[in-house]
């Protein structure tokens, strides 16, 4: 959020591919609204997996991935404003298989045949991620094979900056030699990971900012003595229909009308924007200061330096996960159990849109649903009266001298008095909020 990324690429994101996965990407979901997460899993081992988080506006086309052995990856081909697509790939190797064997020779095998089928893209073409080779050390000989090997392939690598915490370099980006659209390659260490941020510029079309319809009513605006005097002089009171059915659509045509009165429909186009309640101002300038002695440590290289930027690093990130805590516990303590229950569901299931059948039309989809229940219904039914139950028989030690016999009549103000004590829930099918209701 503070560097106003497009695209972020995450390798070792330790997603599993089941409901494991439902807090972290819940998190992300609610805290980047206008983004979208895509994502290739580590089934069945801990660690691994690789995925891209980048805007909603972007158009986004995912290959069809190949299982390696000596590495994961994600191909996506991403469209900004008709230009010519990016194909990115995010790969990360990691240094041992499940046997503890070394990948490095297996993936000096595997990556020219994968490198083959992707070298004819006409897209921009860019490889991200974490290859496990120290190509800062001349002596590495594993790097060496590695640097000859993109090179033989027509690529060239632009990192040249530490990206771990011991100093070696394992965090590339790679492009075609005869490519010419990444600048600004920069390491960024104030993370709590042991690997750095990678940043750089794309000469890319930006995308748009992802914007949003949606569509109110100024309800809590209204004059509440002007909705009372127009209902009073509405038809439902000054002629009131005898038939109960027709005197239920006055109810809800009368109020309607009187909505779209006093609180018309008022369409807005509103941007999305990342969502951080919990992030603070001492948070910010404890961010400031973190990265000043960050450039300190760069330019110094003196270890006291490095010392005091990986001590105030820890306590940044301890003070964001308290903010984070201390925000989400007064949001649990200030609801009510309605509003619990959605809090609980915000935090720990990723939203989902709901999505009905586009190809059928809303008056037989509603025909199909009531169908559907009524023939559930007569089906139970059905099953119950082929295997009747063993006869039951039932010892009660009391029984019972009262029977209801007639029901008595209430009063109006009995009735209103029960309206007024239940909670104030409302359905969209309601003319008006049942809290309108009541004060009206």
């Amino acid at each position: 959020m503070s560097n106003n990324l497009d695209i972020l690429a995450i390798t070792e994101s330790w997603l599993t591919g089941d409901h494991r996965d439902d807090h972290a990407i819940a998190d992300l979901t609610s805290t980047l609204p206008d983004y979208n997460l895509h994502h290739i899993p580590r089934k069945n081992r801990a660690g691994g997996g690789v995925c891209v988080c980048l805007r909603k506006s972007f158009k986004i086309n995912m290959s069809t991935i190949k299982e390696y052995d000596s590495f994961q990856y994600i191909d996506l081909a991403i469209t900004s404003r008709c230009q010519t697509p990016l194909r990115l790939i995010v790969l990360y190797r990691p240094q041992k298989t499940e046997c503890k064997q070394n990948t490095a020779p297996i993936f000096f095998r595997e990556f020219p045949s994968f490198f083959e089928e992707i070298a004819t893209t006409r897209n921009n073409l860019l490889i991200t991620g974490d290859f496990n080779f120290h190509v800062n050390d001349p002596a590495d000989r594993e790097a060496s094979l590695f640097l000859d090997l993109i090179d033989s392939a027509g690529l060239k690598q632009f990192v040249t900056v530490p990206t771990h915490i011991k100093g070696n370099t394992l965090d590339l980006i790679i492009t075609r030699s005869t490519d010419n659209f990444v600048s600004n390659v920069s390491a960024t260490n104030f993370l709590p990971s042991d690997h750095a941020a990678v940043l750089c510029s794309l000469d890319i079309v930006r995308p748009e900012t992802t914007k949003m319809e949606i569509r109110i009513r100024k309800l809590r605006d209204i004059d509440l003595n002007t909705f009372r005097n127009d209902i009073l002089q509405s038809s439902l009171y000054t002629s009131p229909s005898p038939d109960l059915d027709k005197l239920i659509a006055q109810y809800e045509n009368v109020l309607l009308k009187l909505k779209d009165k006093h609180a018309p429909l008022i369409t807005r186009t509103v941007k999305c924007r990342p969502n951080a309640p919990w992030y603070n101002e001492q948070l910010r300038d404890l961010k400031q200061k973190l990265r000043r002695l960050e450039r300190r440590w760069l330019s110094s290289k003196l270890e006291i330096d490095k010392q005091c930027f990986k001590e105030l690093s820890n306590q940044y990130h301890e003070m964001i996960n308290q903010a984070k805590l201390d925000y989400h516990k007064m949001q649990f303590e200030n609801c009510n159990s309605k509003q619990l229950f959605q809090q609980v569901e915000k935090l720990s299931k990723p939203k989902t849109s709901k999505v009905l059948p586009s190809e059928i039309p809303n008056d037989p989809l509603v025909e199909r649903f009531s169908s559907f229940f009524a023939e559930k219904i007569q089906r139970i039914k059905a099953n119950l009266e082929e295997s009747p139950p063993s006869h039951l028989s039932v010892q009660t030690s009391y029984s019972c001298t009262s029977t209801l016999s007639e029901l008595a009549m209430v009063s109006e103000e009995s009735v209103k008095e029960i309206i007024m004590k239940s909670p104030s829930s409302s359905c969209t099918l309601d003319p008006i909020p049942t809290w309108l209701l009541k004060n009206v």
